[in-house]
């Protein structure tokens, strides 16, 4: 993703998701930033982190209880965010980078929980729907679905 030279002064929200959950919106923006608000009517910053890569996409996956980033290097981070209690009653959030899954070739445009079986899948523009096994330790990519006649016209 190139962001225009009139934007590289300002930031701004590329793209945003909801966990009613955990009652919180995330937002990744141009400035490489993955921002966490309580999702009430205080709408409380919980945490701001600053990130090595430009995220494109965020999603909350209920049943995995994580969150997940799509970033312009066509990979996944999947994240933990929990609260931890420190300083007292002072209640803080934990943002952890848990894994990284090497997916696609192209921009990464969507990416869903399937309940049974219980995996995720990741569509991209180059073509292919990757399904993937985040259940172990380590990541398993199951498959990948394409295109029969081999159109690079991308998935969405």
């Amino acid at each position: 993703m190139t962001v225009p030279t009139d934007y590289n002064k300002v930031s701004f929200i590329i793209d945003f998701a909801l966990s009613e959950p955990l009652n919180t919106i995330a937002v990744v923006t141009s400035k490489k930033q993955i921002i966490f608000w309580e999702a009430n009517y205080t709408q409380k910053l919980i945490k701001s982190s600053k990130l090595d890569v430009l995220q494109t996409g965020i999603w909350y996956l209920p049943l995995h209880k994580i969150w997940v980033t799509a970033g312009d290097d066509f990979n996944i981070r999947t994240w933990i965010f929990t609260p931890s209690m420190s300083n007292g009653d002072n209640k803080r959030f934990k943002l952890n980078h848990d894994k990284m899954l090497k997916a696609h070739k192209k921009k990464i445009m969507d990416i869903v929980e399937l309940t049974a079986p219980r995996l995720v899948a990741s569509a991209s523009l180059d073509g292919k729907i990757k399904l993937w096994d985040l259940t172990d330790n380590e990541p398993r990519l199951l498959t990948e679905l394409r295109d029969p006649q081999n159109c690079e016209r991308g998935v969405r």
